[in-house]
């Protein structure tokens, strides 16, 4: 029975050996095997036959080693030479499917330092296993019946800088990724798309850089560009924190009125925090600042009107809500706000567009999410495409929990 666990068409197993080290079992050739060329199926001219160890699953705790005969042979078609392995046997590495399956279903919730103790192969090891299993049970991407498209950017830190994702609108499905941040990086998805595929595309779902649009309409020109509420409130959010910081511009100032200082130095989460996520206490400090503050009163006043903007069930509602905002934020004598105002005056189409497809950056900020875990996971990864790959085992295993 233990022998039928290793043995496979064209090999025939022993019974297993234990030793100081562990488990060996071998591995022979038997007359079943077809020693013929993988590609073009002609018979191969024998040229050598030799023995390779190859690591499987440990067995009642103790690893497992197969010793396995690989013949060797050259095809007269391709002329090229040939190593037939058993098919549970990667062709490149020396481990069995199994056991790299096992180490990259691992590698799911566990971090590579952990599961290098356990197998006693090193965390760089662990991470290459993990890549090559999922280059290999990964579906690809699929870009039929697309329509719309998310873009982003995600720091990964000093060494590595940025990167540019696209994801599927509707789904959250991982469509590409590359390194960089400018427009130049995502020209190779756009050139893969087929023209029925750009057609279907009907809308984009960006923050306010102009690098992604400018690339996205040189091959989409019908494309609908869409700014998200995400972050056109993120950036309100900077306004509200600007108008904090000229305040009190300098120190000299601000050691005149020093009781005025620390009422607006220490409440920038409280300002920056939603008002109905406040406790007590911070809704009266909040309260307090206000009144003491004409106009940072007036840039709060005017942030919270502005998420109302985005929670009109009706277009039209948000419409002529954006058109009431803009007209009242130049008239409130603020600088950073007037300046924010015209600048979504520029391009109120797009913001309208985000609020018409219904735009929402939960699926981009959970992916960006998701790529922090991996790292942490993983203890940092280098290879983009390895991390791209990754992302995609955790979307199709959260549509396997759906």
């Amino acid at each position: 029975m233990i022998k039928s666990l290793y043995e496979c068409s064209g090999w025939s197993a022993d019974e297993p050996i234990l030793c100081d080290e562990g488990v060996l079992v071998k591995l022979h050739v038997n007359s079943e095997l077809a020693f013929n060329c993988p590609r073009c199926g002609c018979p191969l001219c024998m040229h050598t036959n030799k023995v390779i160890n190859v690591l499987d699953l440990p067995t009642c705790g103790r690893t497992t080693i197969l010793e396995t005969e690989v013949p060797q042979g050259y095809c007269l078609g391709s002329k090229k030479y040939h190593t037939l392995r058993p098919s549970t046997f990667h062709p490149r590495m020396g481990y069995t499917l199994r056991l790299m399956r096992e180490i990259s279903n691992c590698m799911i919730h566990s971090p590579a330092s952990a599961l290098a103790e356990k197998y006693a192969i090193s965390e760089r090891t662990i991470r290459r296993i993990d890549h090559a299993v999922l280059e290999m049970d990964t579906p690809p991407s699929t870009k039929d019946k697309l329509s719309g498209i998310l873009i982003d950017e995600k720091y990964l830190g000093s060494k590595q800088g940025f990167i540019s994702t696209i994801l599927d609108a509707s789904t959250g499905e991982p469509l590409y990724m590359a390194r960089g941040r400018n427009g130049d990086c995502l020209r190779p998805f756009f050139k893969s798309l087929t023209p029925e595929q750009k057609k279907s595309i009907l809308f984009l779902g960006i923050d306010r850089s102009n690098a992604y649009r400018a690339i996205a309409l040189e091959y989409l020109p019908h494309l609908k560009v869409c700014f998200d509420a995400f972050h056109l409130v993120s950036n309100m959010n900077k306004v509200v924190d600007d108008t904090r910081r000229t305040l009190f511009p300098k120190k000299d100032e601000a050691s005149k009125n020093e009781a005025s200082k620390k009422q607006v130095t220490g409440m920038r989460y409280i300002l920056l925090k939603a008002p109905d996520k406040l406790d007590k206490d911070g809704k009266r400090r909040l309260q307090e600042l206000l009144c003491r503050n004409i106009p940072l009163y007036k840039v709060y006043t005017m942030r919270e009107q502005f998420r109302a903007v985005f929670k009109q069930k009706s277009e039209n509602g948000a419409l002529w809500s954006l058109i009431r905002w803009i007209a009242m934020a130049v008239q409130s004598k603020v600088k950073p706000l007037i300046s924010f105002a015209r600048g979504i005056s520029s391009c109120f189409n797009e913001v309208i567009n985000g609020i018409r497809y219904k735009i929402n950056s939960a699926k981009i900020e959970s992916f960006n999410a998701g790529i922090k875990r991996i790292q942490s996971k993983c203890c940092g990864i280098y290879n983009i495409n390895y991390l791209f790959l990754k992302t995609r085992q955790i979307f199709f295993l959260r549509l396997q929990r759906n």
